[in-house]
């Protein structure tokens, strides 16, 4: 029989390597470095949380969502373990509004859209907005939602405009027509003149310039969108504060 405490003590320990997954290694040429404030959205039992806090540091901020009350609770416990004060992990789902939303109740857990017949748990939930003005304004958003990708864009609308960085599993063919979302829909969030995008297959080969005709995108695949400087943007980058 598997425990609660069997699952999160084989993952209890996380060491900080040099650059961890693709995605952190990409990151981590812009907006990912000590002293940073990130949103992990999505954060399951918060491997991907441990790393970006170890890299954040003392000085840096992190804060893992996960909608599934066991994950949260594993999360909190490798937090522990790990001794890493400067990461919070939040049990709630994240939406375009504050309300409730009914999530499934697998460990890869996702909202349910009602066909799988198997039913589900009401969870809080909360917009990426809602996080803003309550944690302040993020470095970098990680966001990793099971399909739902569209729906927490749209609750981060005043976010996106203060320019982090941005990572975001795409679930095409995977979740994300189910609730509304496309590929397209997805990438409109990132106006040009403001970010650079990038993107890589589910196996994460490599990061290569977005582009929409590309294969890539038929599939589960992997955006980032990269915050342009002002020197590229030819002037000052006027600051973007959230209102409530």
């Amino acid at each position: 029989m598997t425990t609660e405490a069997s699952i999160w003590t084989s993952i209890c320990r996380i060491p900080l390597q040099r650059n961890g997954t693709i995605e952190i290694a990409f990151l981590r040429k812009n907006k990912l470095r000590p002293g940073c404030r990130v949103f992990d959205i999505g954060a399951h039992q918060c491997v991907i949380a441990l790393m970006l806090a170890k890299i954040a540091g003392p000085s840096g901020f992190v804060l893992a969502v996960e909608a599934n009350k066991h994950n949260a609770w594993a999360g909190e416990k490798n937090r522990e373990i790990n001794d890493l004060p400067q990461l919070r992990v939040l049990h709630a789902a994240i939406a375009a509004k504050k309300g409730k939303v009914i999530m499934s109740e697998l460990l890869n857990s996702a909202v349910d859209d009602g066909t799988s017949g198997l039913g589900g748990v009401e969870v809080s939930s909360l917009s990426i907005d809602d996080l803003t003005r309550a944690y302040g304004v993020p470095d970098v958003l990680y966001i990793d939602v099971e399909g739902f990708e569209l729906e927490a864009l749209k609750g981060a609308e005043a976010t996106i405009k203060a320019r982090p960085d941005c990572f975001v599993e795409v679930h095409t063919r995977g979740g994300l027509e189910a609730y509304g979302g496309s590929v397209d829909s997805v990438a409109s969030f990132f106006a040009s003149g403001d970010y650079r995008l990038y993107m890589a297959s589910g196996d994460k080969q490599e990061f290569v310039p977005f582009d929409r005709n590309n294969p890539i995108t038929k599939e589960r695949f992997f955006l980032i969108a990269t915050a342009r400087t002002a020197e590229e943007e030819g002037g000052l980058c006027e600051e973007v504060k959230v209102r409530p």
